[in-house]
């Protein structure tokens, strides 16, 4: 139906540009993007100062019946001066939504809502708040804003949020008045919900002080403890303290991003330097230490004139090896389908324990057979193809 907005100003016998300039947080700084601007019925060139007040007090009404009035008093629409935000409000997020919805309706307590629940849910589901009755946008009206923004830029296929998984919530009201707007179809909205990371006592990991603790510290603790651990095992010894810092950090940050990817993302886990650090078991540095003793396999087999060859039929226990490289493609396209890197992990994981046990049941540079033993060293190479290409996907490099 037809939606109109009249002001009660004097001067104006609809709306006036002082009334529209507030009721759209528009001026100064929008006149420079004329895109932004929503022309209203029966006003041209909506211009003013930037948020001034309403001097009157707007009605909404549509075919004629009222739908709601918005009081200078109460100064709904005077926003933060964010361009993400302007550009929400501007083309779509108050007027527009009426427009497109007929459902935003001022909540008793003078907040614009949005009502998003459905009859077949099976859990409650709030509305939206737009303006609270304050008039100041919350995170709902800035995500909406941005969504907008985005179909506007770029027109995305899909969108993905990665964002804590007690967002859950938050993320389905705002796809679901997306969706009713018309900006962006609800099923190219997704929120790939994430666990938290937790201390021993099981709450989310801080600070002593109590304070989030920064990537840059937890980059610089795994680092001290991977350094650790290179000295424990002996690693390292030939190079400078330069080259082993530089090693450790990449050790660290190798454990500290699997130990993020490889679990479950919305499996909360717990932050444990000693455990992610090990270069034994599931973690980032036994996948390096894996990848690197292949790499050396290999340049050994150079040094005595030998190369990878073509693979021979399997022999006997080496049936397993074959059948896992195999697997790789279905690990990907598993990660990409279920947007769940740890699939790609766990695949790494398992391939490099196969290769290890390969490794200890067949003699590789030894093999006296000739034929044979370039064909191990090529099945050796191809673990290494693969292992970099998993640790490539997962944002790992192998020194």
């Amino acid at each position: 139906g037809e939606v109109k907005f009249r002001c009660s100003c004097p001067d104006s016998a609809s709306l006036c540009k002082h009334c529209a300039a507030a009721l759209y947080g528009v001026g100064a700084r929008l006149d420079a993007k004329p895109e932004l601007l929503f022309t209203l019925r029966g006003v041209s060139n909506v211009t003013g100062p930037n948020y001034m007040a309403a001097r009157g007090t707007v009605e909404v009404t549509r075919n004629g019946q009222l739908l709601t009035t918005m009081s200078p008093e109460k100064r709904i629409y005077r926003v933060q001066q964010n361009p993400m935000t302007e550009a929400a409000i501007s083309p779509g997020l108050l007027g527009d939504l009426y427009v497109s919805l007929g459902e935003p309706v001022q909540g008793s307590k003078g907040a614009w809502i949005v009502r998003v629940a459905r009859e077949s849910d099976k859990k409650e589901m709030p509305p939206i708040i737009l303006v609270n009755k304050d008039g100041a946008i919350g995170y709902h009206g800035s995500d909406l804003g941005t969504i907008v923004d985005r179909k506007r830029s770029v027109d995305p296929q899909l969108s993905l949020y990665i964002v804590d998984q007690r967002q859950a919530l938050h993320f389905e009201q705002v796809f679901r008045a997306s969706d009713l707007a018309g900006y962006l179809p609800e099923k190219e909205l997704e929120h790939l919900g994430f666990g938290t990371v937790n201390g021993p006592d099981g709450k989310p990991f801080k600070t002593r002080a109590g304070g989030v603790m920064r990537l840059d510290d937890l980059i610089q603790m795994m680092s001290g403890e991977a350094l650790k651990k290179l000295n424990e095992h002996g690693l390292g010894a030939d190079y400078t303290e330069a080259e082993r810092d530089d090693i450790a950090k990449k050790v660290g940050v190798s454990a500290l991003k699997f130990a993020d990817l490889s679990n479950n993302p919305i499996a909360n886990y717990v932050f444990d330097l000693d455990r992610f650090s090990r270069f034994e078991g599931k973690t980032g540095p036994y996948l390096l230490y894996a990848a690197v003793r292949v790499k050396s396999l290999l340049k050994k087999a150079e040094a005595q004139g030998d190369k990878p060859g073509v693979i021979l039929p399997p022999e006997e226990g080496e049936r397993d090896l074959v059948l896992m490289l195999g697997h790789m493609p279905d690990a990907i396209a598993s990660a990409y389908d279920e947007l769940a890197p740890n699939r790609i992990a766990d695949f790494a994981f398992n391939l490099a324990q196969t290769f290890s046990s390969y490794y200890s049941a067949f003699h590789m540079l030894s093999e006296p057979d000739v034929a044979r033993r370039h064909s191990r060293l090529a099945l050796a190479e191809l673990v290494l193809k693969e292992l970099e290409l998993c640790l490539e996907l997962l944002g790992i490099s192998v020194p």
